[in-house]
């Protein structure tokens, strides 16, 4: 299975729920923005000792069972801040991200893949930037409407529907929203039912997309481009 059936099947896959913030931010499920107590401080030893020998047991049943494992994409920290800082703004502060935006997703994404080329590392992977860049335009104009926006945006997005009609969303929307579809894929990769090699594939270059986005989050990122909502979109979008 390639990178583009990988991300494919991706799609395709129910992703359980997670909430972490609010219920209704769902870019943010399974993201742990805040630091969790040690499993070990919230047990004791004897209770440590059964919790270890059912896991085994459950590991043991998973193997004979061909059952496949996901795995953890790990977000930066300087990602997770703006993650949640993005939130804020819309849910609590209520404030929109302006559209269409001034380095839309299509752009990000072929800066990226002009960057992967001009560092010589291209060659290096297992697989071609050109089907991250392909893959991940496709993922996110297919789940943005369902999956990526939050409730107060949804008024926006049908004006943007209407003055738009023509343009593939990955063409008006920007950053945040490119973030918010990286958190979904890390989230659905550790819960994948694809095949270990496929599994790796896909995390690897989402690993190097995420780490590329980190540094360069000053350029993409900027508080200004987002703005109040007026008193009539807020009666509207509550």
């Amino acid at each position: 299975m390639d990178l583009r059936e990988g991300m494919r099947t991706l799609q395709e896959e129910v992703v359980p729920k997670i909430v972490i913030l609010k219920r209704n931010f769902a870019p943010l499920e399974g993201v742990n923005l805040q630091k969790e107590v040690p499993l070990q401080e919230k047990i004791t030893p004897l209770a440590e000792v059964g919790l270890q020998r059912k896991a085994a047991q459950k590991g043991t049943v998973a193997q004979q069972k061909g059952i496949k494992t996901g795995v953890e994409l790990k977000v930066p920290d300087v990602l997770k801040s703006l993650l949640f800082e993005d939130w804020d703004l819309v849910n609590k502060q209520k404030q929109l991200f302006q559209l269409p935006a001034e380095k839309n997703v299509d752009n990000i994404l072929a800066e990226y893949g002009t960057f992967v080329k001009s560092q010589g590392l291209a060659g290096n992977r297992e697989y071609s930037v050109d089907e991250v860049v392909f893959g991940l335009r496709e993922y996110f104009n297919k789940i943005l409407n369902t999956k990526l926006l939050c409730q107060f945006e949804r008024p926006q997005h049908a004006e943007i529907r209407l003055a738009y009609p023509d343009l593939p969303m990955s063409q008006v929307y920007g950053a945040p929203h490119l973030l918010r579809l990286l958190v979904k894929i890390g989230s659905a990769l550790a819960h994948s039912q694809l095949h270990r090699q496929s599994l790796l594939l896909v995390s690897g270059c989402m690993r190097d997309f995420l780490d590329y986005l980190a540094e360069n989050s000053t350029s993409l990122f900027n508080v200004n481009n987002y703005k109040v909502a007026s008193a009539a979109y807020c009666c509207k979008a509550l």
